[in-house]
Formats: structure tokens, C-alpha cells, sequence
């Protein structure tokens, strides 16, 4: 059991560092002179989703802004701590799985989930250039955690990585 914590826990921190690699993605290929979007982007709409449960009807530009953050960046997380529990569990992330892995995110989560939650339109209402920068900022999440939790498997088989009883 404490093998499963700590490789949920190290998934966690490699999901979180991936999510880094993906808005280093998102940064890089961003349109030059693009218009600013008026929308608000899909994690804020979550984020108020959340906010508006708990109670708080009208919430700050500053609270949307950054329950938006804690939204991306904890289902980045979230992700990573799945893949922990599945190399834990004998499902290791193969080292080619980062890439069919990260295009698993981006199908399940920008194509389907989120406009099946009305948080996004229909993923016919835009661009193909739009969903291949998305489809390569989700390779990015996932090739990094799947480098990354291929340097935590090395260290534990040359046992620099202590071992959980």
C-alpha cells in the first residue's frame, strides 16, 4: 500500500511538471498578433462550475482566474497520479505510451468531454491548425511523463530510488 501512495504521489509531481510541458507547448505555438480570446477558457468555466457548488455565486475576476489555474494544473496532476497507480499496479507507461497516452487526453478530454460539459464548443467549430496545436501540446504532456517516469523506473532497478515496504 505505501508502494501505491508514494507511486501515485511521484506520478502527481511528473503529471504536474508534464502540465508545465504542455503550456510551454501551447506558448510556443501560439498564432503571432492572434486577437485575444473573449471566451473564457474551458478551466475557468469548470473552475465557476465548482465555485457556484460550494456556494459562491458571483466569484472575482481574481478567484475565476485562479480556480482556472487550479483546475488545469490539478487535472494534470490528477492524470499523473493515474498513471503511478497503474505502474503500481503492473501497468507500466510503456516508453512510446507518452505519445498514443497524450492523444488519449486530448480525444477524451478537448474533443469530447468538454464540449459534452458545455464548457467548450462542438470540436467542429474549429480549426484543424487549432486541434493540432492541442493534439501536440497533449504529446508534449505526454511524452514528458512517460521520460519521466521512465527515469524514476531506472533509478529504482539501479536501487537509487528507495524502495516503499
Amino acid at each position: 500500500m505505501k508502494r501505491l501512495f508514494t507511486d501515485v504521489a511521484l506520478g502527481m509531481a511528473a503529471g504536474v511538471a508534464a502540465t508545465a510541458a504542455l503550456n510551454a507547448w501551447i506558448q510556443a505555438t501560439q498564432p503571432k498578433n492572434s486577437a485575444p480570446s473573449t471566451e473564457e477558457p474551458s478551466t475557468v468555466k469548470a473552475a465557476v462550475r465548482g465555485m457556484r457548488l460550494l456556494g459562491v455565486d458571483a466569484p472575482s475576476r481574481r478567484a475565476r482566474k485562479f480556480g482556472g489555474q487550479a483546475v488545469h494544473w490539478g487535472y494534470g496532476a490528477a492524470w499523473g497520479g493515474v498513471v503511478g497507480a497503474a505502474a503500481s499496479l503492473g501497468l507500466p507507461l510503456h516508453r512510446w505510451g507518452g505519445l498514443p497516452f497524450g492523444a488519449g487526453l486530448w480525444l477524451l478530454g478537448d474533443i469530447w468531454l468538454l464540449p459534452k460539459l458545455g464548457l467548450e464548443k462542438p470540436a467542429s467549430a474549429y480549426p484543424a491548425k487549432a486541434h493540432a496545436r492541442y493534439l501536440g501540446a497533449h504529446w508534449s504532456y505526454g511524452a514528458t511523463l512517460a521520460a519521466l517516469w521512465m527515469l524514476r523506473e531506472r533509478a529504482r532497478r539501479q536501487r537509487r530510488w528507495p524502495r516503499a515496504a
